[in-house]
C-alpha cells in the first residue's frame, strides 16, 4: 500500500499529467509529503483523517468498473485468465456501491475531499497549459467532472456528516443509485477510440517484444570456446 502512491505518481508523470520532478522521488517531494502529513495531523481530528483517507481510497475504486467495461468493449474476443461474469450487472452495481460508500462518509468528509481534488485539478490545469494537453486523453476523463460535482451536491443535500438533510434516508440512496448508473453508462461510452487504444497497446507491448527478442538472441549466440574443434 505504501508503494501505491509512488507508482501512481510515477505513471502520472510519465503521461505528462504531473511535472516530471514529482516522479523522481527527490528530497523536495518527500519533504512536501511530510509537511502535508504533519499539517493534516495538526489541523484535523484523527477520526476525520481516517474517514478522509478511506473515502479517497474508495473514490479511486470507481474507475475500476468503468475500465473493465471499456476494455470489454475494446477487446471483446481477447482471452483472459479471469472474466468477470455478468459485467452488465456487476459493473454498474460496483460503481453505485462505491458512490454510496463515499456518500455515507458524510458531508464533512466529502467537502474536504473536494478541496484535495481541487488542488489536484489546479496542478493538472497548469500542466495542460504547459503541454497543451497532449497525450492526456482529457476528453475521455470529462465524466469525472459531473460525477465529482454531483456527488458533492448529493452529499450536501443528504443527512450524513453535516448535510442539510433535504434528501431523507431512502430517497438519498435512490438518488445516488440513479445518478451513479447514469454516470457509469456515460463513462463507459466515453472510452478511447479503438485506433488510439490500439496505438497505446502497441507502445506498451513494444518494450516487452524487444526484451523477448534480446533474450532469444542471447540464447542463440555460440561461444567459440564451447564449439568443438
Amino acid at each position: 500500500m505504501r508503494a501505491s502512491p509512488w507508482r501512481l505518481r510515477k505513471m502520472a508523470c510519465s503521461r505528462g499529467s504531473l511535472p516530471h520532478c514529482l516522479g523522481a522521488g527527490c528530497h523536495s517531494v518527500r519533504l512536501l509529503n511530510w509537511v502535508v502529513s504533519i499539517l493534516a495531523f495538526v489541523l484535523l481530528p484523527f477520526s476525520e483523517i481516517i474517514a478522509l483517507n478511506g473515502a479517497a481510497i474508495i473514490l479511486s475504486f470507481v474507475v475500476g468498473p468503468v475500465a473493465v467495461a471499456a476494455l470489454r468493449e475494446l477487446m471483446p474476443k481477447r482471452s483472459r485468465p479471469f472474466r468477470v461474469p455478468r459485467l452488465g450487472l456487476v459493473g454498474p452495481l460496483a460503481f453505485i456501491i462505491a458512490t454510496l460508500i463515499v456518500y455515507w462518509s458524510g458531508w464533512d468528509t466529502v467537502w474536504r475531499l473536494g478541496v484535495c481534488l481541487a488542488v489536484g485539478l489546479a496542478v493538472l490545469l497548469i500542466r495542460v497549459r504547459q503541454t497543451g494537453g497532449r497525450g492526456m486523453d482529457l476528453r475521455q476523463a470529462r465524466w469525472l467532472v459531473p460525477y465529482f460535482l454531483g456527488l458533492g451536491a448529493i452529499s450536501y443535500l443528504g443527512g450524513f456528516g453535516g448535510g442539510i438533510d433535504v434528501l431523507t434516508f431512502g430517497w438519498d440512496i435512490l438518488v445516488c443509485a440513479v445518478f451513479g448508473y447514469a454516470i457509469y453508462v456515460h463513462a463507459v461510452r466515453s472510452h478511447l477510440p479503438y485506433q488510439i487504444f490500439e496505438s497505446y497497446l502497441r507502445e506498451a507491448q513494444l518494450p516487452e517484444v524487444e526484451a523477448t527478442e534480446a533474450r532469444v538472441g542471447r540464447g542463440n549466440v555460440h561461444h567459440p570456446a564451447n564449439q568443438p574443434a
